[in-house]
């Protein structure tokens, strides 16, 4: 070894392997809860989640145009 070389002391390196085994576990977990999700949903649960968002979006477009009407036939009503 050179003589300026820097060493680690065993437990430096302890605490080094620890943090990337603890960063390793959690990596694994979210992989592994990711694929399990995915898993469960087929194209068809896909397809059928996609045509409920997109009802309840029309649904709630279809409910801001008709009180929008109710408001002006109440104006109309009232003479404004």
């Amino acid at each position: 070894m050179h003589t300026g070389q820097m060493q680690f002391s065993n437990f430096e390196r302890f605490v080094v392997v620890a943090i990337l085994l603890l960063v390793f576990a959690i990596l694994i977990q979210k992989v592994l809860h990711s694929i399990n999700l995915s898993q469960g949903r087929t194209p068809d649960n896909v397809a059928m989640e996609y045509a409920a968002a997109k009802s309840a979006d029309r649904g709630l477009h279809a409910g801001v145009s008709q009180g929008a009407a109710d408001m002006d036939s109440a104006r109309t009503m009232n003479g404004r």
